[in-house]
C-alpha cells in the first residue's frame, strides 16, 4: 500500500503562521506539525496568539534535538543568563 505525504511549508512570524494553519485544520489525524523550540516559547513571547498552544496541539514524538546558544559581544554587560533576566526585569520594554 502506497502512502502519500504532502509537505506544505508555511514560514513566517516565528512559526506562528504554520502553527495557526495546523491548529485551525480539522482534527482528522491527517495534518501534522513539525514544531521547533519557537512553538513552545511563543505563548510566553506573543501576548495574543491566534491559537491556544496547549489546547490545540499535543506532542507525538521527538524527532531531533538542538541546542540554543546565547551569544553577546565580549564587552557586553551581560555575562550570564541571570544577567539577561535581571536586566529584562529592571528595564522592561527595550
Amino acid at each position: 500500500m502506497a502512502s502519500l505525504v504532502i509537505s506544505d511549508n508555511k514560514p513566517g512570524d516565528g512559526t506562528i503562521v504554520g502553527s495557526e494553519t495546523v491548529a485551525k485544520s480539522p482534527p482528522d489525524g491527517y495534518t501534522l506539525l513539525v514544531a521547533t523550540f519557537a512553538h513552545a516559547i511563543n505563548p510566553s513571547m506573543q501576548p495574543k496568539l491566534p491559537y491556544v498552544t496547549d489546547k490545540e496541539s499535543a506532542p507525538m514524538i521527538l524527532i531531533g534535538r538542538s541546542f540554543n546558544v546565547l551569544v553577546v559581544k565580549p564587552d557586553s554587560r551581560l555575562k550570564s543568563v541571570k544577567d539577561v533576566l535581571d536586566i529584562a526585569k529592571a528595564e522592561p520594554g527595550p
